[in-house]
């Protein structure tokens, strides 16, 4: 997934606020500011490429999907949390985007049991 969205990280977001400390950001700092600043929107997309990659889409319509979800996630952590366009391309980037999926997916799943008295 990862060198999914790689392209499309450079892409967006040339103003970030300093919403953490940019030399005290660890991923999981990074991670639970996403998470704090996630919305709806954010949580769509990721269930958009869930779904996608249940039903066996199209190589092109997931590809999409995890495009816009990780390009959802660019603009959590440079225009919420702070980082800078150059933190895109580091492990403390890659590893709070795996953080951050790890949640909402786990998230979306308990809400979905929870929707069906699981």
């Amino acid at each position: 997934m990862k060198s999914c969205i790689a392209p499309a990280l450079v892409a967006i977001a040339f103003v970030s606020s300093p919403a953490i400390a940019q030399e005290a950001m660890t991923a999981q700092s990074l991670a639970d500011c996403m998470i704090e600043n996630s919305t709806d929107t954010n949580e769509d997309l990721l269930k958009d490429m869930m779904i996608k990659a249940l039903q066996d889409a199209p190589e092109a319509e997931l590809m999409s999907s995890t495009i816009a979800m990780g390009m959802g996630m660019v603009t959590l952590a440079t225009t919420n949390c702070g980082l800078d366009l150059a933190g895109l391309d580091s492990p403390t980037f890659e590893n709070a985007a795996e953080l951050y999926g790890t949640y909402m997916g786990e998230k979306i799943m308990g809400d979905a049991m929870a929707k069906i008295g699981g």
